[in-house]
Order: C-alpha cells, then structure tokens, then sequence
C-alpha cells in the first residue's frame, strides 16, 4: 500500500475496525497491522470499495487497463478472488481489487476468453511492484527538488535561474528559460507532466510556478538556519530531561530545534510557522556525534580514579542500537512536534492531518 492509503486507514472505519498507531510520530505493532490486514482479508458488508481504495486502484492503473493495457477513461473496479467462484464473500481488500476495461472485466467474471486467475494475480503484483517504485521516487524527488532549492537560496540565484535548475533536476534536461513568464509556464507544463508518477514531487513544482519566487524557501532556510547550535554531548543532552527540570516544567523543545538546525533535520511546515523535527534525521546524527567523541576521549574525565567508570560509560556509549533507540524514545516523547507519520508532506502533525482529510 502506499503512504496516503495507510495514512487513510489510521483515520477511517473500515470493516468496523481501524489501524492503529501509537506515538508521535506515529508507528505500527507487528500484531494489530496484522490483525487489521486479516479483518479486510474477510467478508465485508458494504459492497462499495472505500473512496481513498479506489484512489490508489487508479494510482496503480495509471490510466490503463491492466489485461490489455489499453488507455480507457472507463475503467472498472474487478476483484481478483471473486465472489461465488474462488470466495464465498465480497472482499474489497486493495490487493484484491484491479481496475479493468469494460470488456475485459467481463470475459474474466463470465470466464470467457482466456484470462484467468493466475493471468490477474500476476497482473496484480505487477502493477503493486510498479507504484511502490513510483511512491519511491516521488519521495526521492521532492527531496531533491527541496535539496536543490536550498542550495539556490544560498547562492543567492535569481527565480529565472532557478526554474532552469529546478526544471533540470525534475526532468534531466535543461530547457532554456528565457524570462519570468517562460519559467513560470515551463514550471507548470513539467508539473502537469509530472503528476501521473510523482504527485508530491509535482506538487513541488506547481507551488513554485504559482508562487513564481523562491522568497518563501528563503525565508525558512534562513530562519532554520539562524536557530542552529552545535550537537551537545550525552551529558548535556540528558541534562535537557533531567527528572527534577521537567518536573519543573523545563521545555527541552527549543534546544532540539536548534540542534536539529545544527544536523539538518528541522524543517518548516508548508503550510503553518511550526517548525518540525525529524526524528530519524537528528537521532542518527546525535549518535554519530557521540560516537566520535567516544572514539576522540573528548568525553572522558581527568580524574584518574574513576578511569574504570569512564571505561564502563565509554562501552555503554558504544552500545549504538540501544542508544539510538533510547535517544529516538526521548526525542519522541519530548513534546517536539515531529512532523507527519511519513514525512512526505513535508506538514506538521496537524496539517498532515488535515491535509490527508482534504485528499
């Protein structure tokens, strides 16, 4: 499945039940995304596939049927175990649905013509193997595409200039762009060709082109930038939770925005102020910075007698998998807003939120 339709199922009934997710961000126990997949694997009441399903049906197709691979503005919503033949109920679960042209949804649910079952599943797997390559690089995309915008903002490159750079990074070629109306109509072609495969990417483009100015990512790097202060050790890190300070009400927020800043790992939501901070992005760098300090003795005390101590801490430091998920807990935990579920909105929690409601 892919992010959006994930992200769906955590915020709607379906079948009587909902995904689960605890923490923030949010995160999945093996046994209820099991119990979940196995609850829409079953009978189901309501013989209409849910809307975000049939969005991601359409997602896989891309236009086309997937028997005979013909472009149709009429596709069908055909389930591959079908019911009365290999089910003795309707199963709208997303691996068991695929859109088919008219005629082909008919010569497969009256079994005439030669398109059978194992000719549907593979199709099926074909087509759920191509969207996750698709969702894959979309992602990878955006992220160039806000990559590069940052190195423009910091050489200070003109919006004529960086529509030509932004248009080489999405498409490979480097057009001309000769003047503001030509970037800006260059922008939005390369956007509407792009929303087929990369949609978030895509949207990326869109938003620069209406824009028509890079000011807004300037800001926000610029003001991500001024918060940076350098990684802290462990010690200083755990002082930020310490017991007796957040009994007190001690916010430890500001300082991992400023060392998220630091690690590149902080960014501003695109559609409100808040700035967010990725998890994943400054846990890695914390332990990556602690560990160098292990390696360069620039924790180690000058007290000689309590050598085996430092010993004993500089072997628990070097225990990474437990640091990391400790430091990932606390993170977490801190009250920080860390962004979206998948990180691919590039929101906060809350607009996220809002904006998956929206789709």
């Amino acid at each position: 499945m892919s992010a959006q339709l994930v992200r769906w199922f955590t915020q709607n009934m379906v079948c009587s039940t909902r995904l689960q997710a605890t923490g923030n961000p949010p995160s999945f126990k093996k046994a209820d995304v099991k119990r979940f997949d196995e609850k829409l694997r079953g009978a189901w009441n309501n013989k209409n596939v849910p809307t975000e399903v049939s969005r991601e049906l359409r997602r896989e197709a891309s236009g086309k049927c997937a028997m005979c691979d013909q472009p149709n503005d009429h596709l069908e919503e055909a389930h591959v175990k079908r019911k009365g033949v290999e089910l003795p109920h309707h199963c709208q679960h997303p691996s068991n649905l695929i859109l088919m042209c008219p005629n082909c949804h008919t010569r497969y649910d009256s079994n005439r013509g030669r398109i059978d079952l194992q000719t549907v599943e593979h199709a099926k797997e074909r087509l759920v193997s191509r969207l996750m390559e698709s969702t894959d690089r979309d992602v990878r995309l955006e992220q160039m595409l806000r990559s590069k915008v940052r190195e423009l903002v910091t050489t200070g490159v003109a919006f004529e200039q960086g529509a030509g750079e932004l248009l080489l990074v999405a498409t490979g070629v480097r057009k001309p762009v000769d003047g503001r109306i030509a970037a800006v109509t260059s922008l939005l072609s390369t956007a509407r060709a792009m929303s087929g495969d990369t949609p978030l990417a895509a949207g990326f483009v869109l938003g620069t082109a209406i824009e028509g100015t890079l000011d807004e990512d300037v800001d926000a790097f610029a003001y991500i930038d001024s918060l940076a202060e350098p990684l802290p050790t462990r010690d200083e890190f755990e002082d930020e939770f310490d017991s007796y300070r957040a009994a007190e009400g001690h916010d430890p927020s500001p300082r991992l925005i400023a060392w998220a800043a630091h690690a590149r790992a902080a960014y501003q939501c695109s559609v409100c102020p808040d700035i967010c901070v990725d998890p994943d992005a400054l846990t890695d760098a914390l332990v990556e910075h602690w560990k160098q300090l292990a390696e360069d003795g620039e924790d180690d005390e000058d007290d000689e007698d309590d050598e085996d101590d430092e010993d004993d801490e500089d072997d628990e430091a070097f225990d990474e998998e437990a640091v990391r998920q400790e430091t990932m807990s606390t993170i977490i935990h801190s009250g920080v807003e860390c962004g979206d579920l998948f990180g691919s909105s590039g929101a906060c929690s809350y607009h996220a939120n809002a904006l998956a409601k929206d789709d």
